[in-house]
């Protein structure tokens, strides 16, 4: 209960008072936090779903951390108000904005804000954003990469400001709700991580429902080797003493835990997370080095700890580290896995996996063993520069079969090539303009199925009824994740074999965004048999048996390497009428992102030619870069692109890759 003050205190000066000032303290206290909430709302998530889904910690920012300060400014009694009032206190944002300047050069964090929030918000949880990031950072960080002779500078924020701050939190621990940490460099993380681990193993965090600690460097994931190397030794979790240990319980509440760019000492997570009473929610592992990666031990230990509650799993640039000795694409799951089974994800729903290399992408996959799964994100997050693509489609086959390589029969059973020999005829009767020498998947088989008689093709009745009765065999594969029913691929890159055999056994899937994707992906939508003499259309059971994807319902397209063209509408037309006429749900809703030049160009097409089909709506975006980096990319026109910091060839950040 809020200590409010007295109800006759004293309002405004005037002679006629406002009618808001007539209003009693118990509704003036209400609308005062319903003004902090709506503060939190508009800077928070625009998908209400997704806090729907999981803990979702509060959105704060300099902003919203300034409506209690700007409501006591208003009166006197306002002022009494918001004071007593605890709840508009809990939330706590700390960044370079409380750096001050002292004598001599020297700089020191002002604690006004951090002791009043403490003081005025009592005994409520505190959710606590410390914001460390430079917005000019020059992304030189000492002990990373080579310096070449250069002396890099000091961070605005430095270790002893983060010491400053975590000293004056700590005494507060136990009220802490969330707690979110945001740096450039490693040694302001570094000084947060001691001082929280030693007061972890001390008292524990037992109201602490939401971890973020995040390093925002990701070009340093990229490294082999963690740097700064003297630093490697302190992460999350890590026994602050030789010899001691962490007591029972230390994170009884947490929901959300997300380490970007910071490792942990994965044993003691895994035991930390493990409770009776399961409680976390989602987990996120991102950007780590590959020698500070939990080993695949631990990594299954870590998902078993959390099995029987978490619903949102996101894993980018962490999964186990393995040794690259066991590249082979059909072995390397099933060896590094023996001794570990699948672990079961009942309640998991939402999964997010980002690969650096297949072998790791197939590794996190193998683990999963989450039937209820409705989402899922499968993303490259290769480095942007690397010259060798990482094929993907080990990844997609097993999300369609559970299996990592088949036999070529194998393979034909779950994704027979197409073969359309109608459709050069159809896109002439249909004015479809295109060059089929673009698209030779439409028109040829691959190339290890040039020996494919017609007496023998797989679209043939005799070879759609075997295939039916070998599917039903003993050895039938099984999706991965079943259940699914929105998918996005970014930037996965795979042949149409695989792309289909995925396709093909998502049958709840209603929702599907392409991001930096070929058109083979779109091709891979292509019905199995094409519908070309009858007018009625195919059973559903007939649909979802030879169309991919038959409850498909809104397919988004993002790309911003010139991969979709002006002359792909006329095939996405075909591909949209192909499936309607064998039985596939109408596709309610098409969208395109792309550049805006592009965009007017497929917006043109789309409204002067015949429409997609009747049923299908088309949303044609161009998305544009911000005004800020426009105004950036403007005054920094006429630098010397080959200057340090420049466009090419920064001698700094070559030298810097070069050792990697």
């Amino acid at each position: 209960m809020h200590a409010f003050p007295s109800r006759h205190l004293p309002g405004p000066s005037s002679s006629s008072p406002s009618p808001i000032s007539k209003l009693p303290t118990e509704l003036l206290s209400e609308i005062f936090t319903l003004c902090v909430q709506h503060a939190y709302a508009a800077t928070g998530t625009s998908n209400p779903e997704e806090e729907l889904e999981t803990h979702t910690p509060p959105a704060i920012n300099s902003d919203t951390v300034r409506v209690p300060l700007t409501l006591a400014s208003v009166s006197c009694r306002w002022r009494a108000i918001v004071h007593g009032q605890s709840n508009l206190w809990t939330s706590l944002c700390i960044s370079p904005e409380l750096i001050t300047e002292e004598m001599q050069g020297k700089t020191m964090i002002d604690p006004t804000h951090i002791h009043s929030c403490l003081r005025r918000s009592r005994q409520s949880s505190l959710n606590i954003l410390i914001d460390a990031r430079d917005a000019h950072w020059n992304f030189m960080e000492e002990g990373v990469g080579e310096t070449v002779g250069a002396v890099s500078k000091p961070p605005l924020f430095s270790s002893e400001h983060m010491k400053t701050v975590i000293s004056l939190l700590i005494p507060a621990i136990s009220r802490w709700q969330s707690l979110s940490i945001l740096t450039d460099t490693w040694a302001p993380m570094h000084a947060a991580l001691c001082m929280i681990n030693a007061a972890l193993a001390t008292n524990g965090a037992p109201r602490l429902e939401s971890l973020t600690l995040m390093r925002c460097n990701d070009f340093v994931s990229f490294s082999p080797r963690f740097q700064p190397m003297d630093l490697k030794d302190v992460g999350f979790l890590s026994l602050p003493r030789p010899g001691s240990e962490y007591p029972y319980g230390i994170l009884p509440s947490l929901k959300h835990l997300s380490l970007r760019g910071v490792h942990a000492d994965w044993d003691i997570l895994g035991c930390a997370l493990h409770s009776p009473i399961h409680k976390l929610e989602s987990l996120e592992l991102a950007s780590h080095c590959g020698d500070v990666r939990p080993s695949v031990e631990q990594f299954h230990s870590l998902l078993s700890s959390v099995a029987p509650s978490l619903k949102k799993l996101r894993i980018c640039g962490s999964g186990p580290n393995i040794s690259n000795d066991a590249e082979d694409l059909s072995a390397a799951p099933q060896a590094v896995m023996r001794e570990n089974d699948p672990v079961q994800l009942p309640q998991l729903q939402n999964i997010s996996i980002g690969y650096r290399s297949s072998l790791e992408g197939r590794t996190v996959l193998r683990m999963l063993d989450a039937p209820n799964a409705r989402k899922l994100l499968l993303e490259d997050a290769t480095y942007p520069g690397d010259l060798d693509e990482v094929n993907g489609g080990s990844l997609l086959t097993y999300l369609g079969s559970k299996h990592f390589s088949s036999s070529s029969s194998t393979m034909d059973r779950l994704s027979p090539p197409v073969r359309i020999a109608v459709a050069s005829d159809y896109a002439q009767g249909h004015h479809l303009h295109y060059d089929t020498t673009s698209y030779p998947w439409l028109l040829h088989l691959p190339e290890d199925d040039d020996h494919t008689s017609k007496a023998t093709c797989p679209h043939s009745s005799s070879s759609r009824k075997s295939s039916s009765a070998s599917l039903r065999d003993s050895d039938e594969p099984h999706a991965a994740f079943p259940l699914l029913q929105k998918v996005t691929l970014k930037g996965v890159k795979s042949s149409p074999r695989p792309l289909r055999t995925f396709f093909s056994a998502l049958h709840q899937l209603q929702h599907l965004e392409l991001v930096e994707m070929s058109m083979q992906a779109v091709l891979a939508l292509v019905p199995l048999s094409i519908n070309t003499g009858s007018s009625a259309k195919p059973t559903t059971a007939a649909a979802a048996s030879s169309c991919p994807c038959p409850h498909l319902r809104s397919l988004c397209i993002r790309d911003s390497g010139h991969r979709v063209q002006v002359n792909d509408v006329d095939l996405l037309r075909y591909v949209t009428i192909q499936r309607e006429t064998n039985g596939a749900c109408e596709l309610q809703e098409l969208a395109f992102h792309l550049d805006p030049m592009r965009a007017a160009s497929i917006a043109a097409a789309v409204t002067c030619d015949s429409p997609l089909s009747p049923t299908t709506k088309v949303n044609v975006y161009g998305d544009s870069e911000s005004e800020e980096e426009d105004d950036y990319e403007e005054e920094e026109e006429d630098m010397d692109p080959f200057s340090p910091g420049g466009a090419f060839n920064d001698p700094e950040f070559d030298a810097y890759y070069a050792n990697l």
